[in-house]
């Protein structure tokens, strides 16, 4: 299913690079049904963008990560995000990419471990975010969605 960005386009109190939305080809979001047991709960989300070149989209990347590594705490809509954590990429991947890890924690206090990720070939990227109540779950499907996301770039 196609999405809207539900972004502001803001992270860190600054603009984000890659969302330029006149640039952005696809959002997806995927995610469990509502009567899910809270422990099974998952949601991915990805995004692909084109770039006019390659240079912009690498310099994109860069930038993106360099922002929210260097970023403590992002607040949206009551949403805290904080802990922004370089991580590594699954081995075998034949696009380069970055990725973090961080702790999005709801109005509620309900904390959903995060990771972000992004993928790019040629002047395309593509970049997968994937939240669940569990660091075990989140890890696991982040490393099957970005590892899918990374065939498909090869494709």
């Amino acid at each position: 299913m196609d999405e809207r960005l539900d972004s502001d386009g803001v992270v860190c109190g600054q603009p984000m690079p890659m969302l330029d939305r006149r640039l952005v080809a696809v959002a997806r979001v995927f995610g469990t049904p509502a009567d899910t047991e809270p422990g099974e709960f998952v949601e991915v989300y990805q995004q692909t963008v084109v770039y006019a070149s390659e240079a912009m989209a690498s310099e994109s990347v860069r930038r993106l990560f360099d922002l929210l590594e260097a970023c403590d705490q992002d607040v949206e809509e009551g949403q805290v995000t904080d802990g922004h954590t370089a991580t590594d990429l699954p081995a075998g991947l034949d696009a380069p990419g970055r990725a973090v890890t961080a702790t999005m924690t709801l109005p509620d206090g309900t904390p959903f471990p995060h990771r972000y990720g992004c993928l790019h070939h040629d002047r395309v990227i593509q970049c997968v975010a994937v939240w669940s109540r569990s660091a075990t779950n989140t890890a696991t499907w982040f490393e099957k969605a970005i590892v899918a996301t990374g065939k498909g770039l090869r494709a």
